[in-house]
């Protein structure tokens, strides 16, 4: 079948189709075309010369395929309909999954899964290598090993990619200060120092600092970065100031208050490790003064 001009496919094909134009494209050589199953955008199974999509124009039964071949230079795409175990130039889709699996086909959330988590672990490692501006989408999917297609089905644009980094990050953080403040909660001052020597550890380190601290509020702006850091590493401040408090070992102050302004200082010292302006030992020290203070 002779390739059609791309406009005279009808306007919402030509905008599906676009979905899956591979990245190899953008850099005017042959891509590795992939194959796609089950109306699931990016879910990258095999690889064979045309993209094989099931669903594609989403009113035909789910016996019919649709190949669509794209040529690079020309841009030209076609789509027919073929019966399943038909067409000629695509592979027949596995029936188990990946090779050296068990034998059970993956489901559709599976895949969709592992298509997520392999954009994230992209981006999380570029982010910290190159900073968010330096960073793009192109070489976000080249390393996750994806289609763009896949990556604007999980995520509405770059900034929402590393949103996404951000609060695993956060959430990391959160766990591991109360991973190593749970075991002292029966002296709340010793359980914030705890937290403090989790958070400033965390802080240390140059990707985790540069991810959360340095391009997290100028990527997502204040209100948005500020949101989220409330709701993680704040949340345990604001949970052992709370429990201090309650348990009489800590003066009874504005909560919201005092969280917030502990907040601020916990940050600046994360900016300030970040830049080698300030040290551990002396940050430790500090805090626990701090702590020592609100003590009733």
């Amino acid at each position: 079948m002779p390739a059609i001009k791309d406009n005279e496919i009808d306007c919402p094909v030509r905008r599906r189709l676009q979905m899956y134009i591979p990245v190899g494209l953008e850099y005017g050589v042959e891509p590795e075309v992939s194959t796609i199953e089950g109306c699931c955008l990016g879910d990258i199974l095999t690889c064979d010369h045309g993209i094989l999509a099931a669903g594609l124009h989403g009113s035909f039964f789910c016996e019919h395929k649709y190949s669509v071949y794209v040529y690079v230079g020309y841009l030209h795409t076609y789509c027919m309909c073929v019966k399943c175990g038909m067409a000629k130039k695509t592979q027949k889709l596995p029936e188990t999954g990946k090779p050296g699996s068990s034998g059970r086909r993956r489901s559709n959330a599976e895949r969709h899964a592992e298509t997520r988590t392999a954009l994230m672990a992209a981006a999380r490692a570029l982010f910290a290598e190159k900073g968010f501006a330096e960073t793009g989408t192109p070489e976000i999917v080249r390393r996750a090993g994806v289609t763009r297609g896949a990556l604007y089905y999980h995520f509405a644009d770059k900034r929402d990619l590393f949103r996404a980094v951000l609060e695993a990050e956060e959430r990391a953080l959160a766990d591991r200060i109360n991973r190593e403040s749970e075991p002292l909660t029966d002296d709340p001052v010793e359980a914030l120092m705890a937290g403090t020597r989790a958070f400033l550890a965390a802080a240390s380190d140059e990707d985790t600092n540069r991810i959360i601290f340095v391009d997290g509020p100028a990527a997502l702006g204040w209100d948005d970065w500020r949101e989220i850091d409330d709701q993680y590493t704040g949340s345990t401040l604001r949970d052992g100031l709370e429990s201090g408090m309650n348990a009489g070992v800590l003066r009874v102050l504005p909560l919201d208050e005092l969280t917030n302004m502990l907040s601020a200082s916990f940050n600046e010292a994360a900016l300030g490790l970040g830049s080698g302006r300030y040290k551990p030992a002396a940050l430790e020290e500090t805090f626990r003064a701090l702590f020592e203070g609100l003590r009733a």
